[in-house]
């Protein structure tokens, strides 16, 4: 697995000291877009450890979900999930993930 932390400029830097890696993880806000609909919340973050499971192409650090709490309207979406391998994919996915919870919640207000 590969540690990776953001510089100042907010781009991925692979972190090959555990230690530190661990130190930044628990300092650094990693958040990089949250809303909540009517009790349900989207989350988009930058995760620090490369979910590219195969190896192959771009490491996967960017993760988009959605969090119902037992939200009848939000089902369907509920631990909704999208990872990202870039900063500007993960938060063209938050923009989606939130115009498909807004979609489905004026869906059910209509029904």
């Amino acid at each position: 697995m590969r540690y990776y932390t953001l510089n100042s400029l907010g781009d991925p830097v692979p972190e090959p000291d555990l230690a530190r890696w661990s130190i930044w993880m628990n300092s650094a806000d990693r958040h990089v877009a949250k809303d909540e609909i009517d009790g349900v919340c989207i989350s988009t973050v930058f995760l620090g450890l490369d979910h590219n499971y195969f190896g192959e192409g771009l490491p996967v650090l960017w993760e988009t979900m959605i969090f119902s709490h037992g939200r009848s309207w939000a089902e369907g979406l509920d631990e909704y999930q999208q990872w990202y391998t870039s900063l500007a994919d993960a938060k063209a996915g938050h923009k989606e993930a939130v115009g498909k919870l807004t979609q489905l919640r004026s869906e059910k207000d209509v029904n």
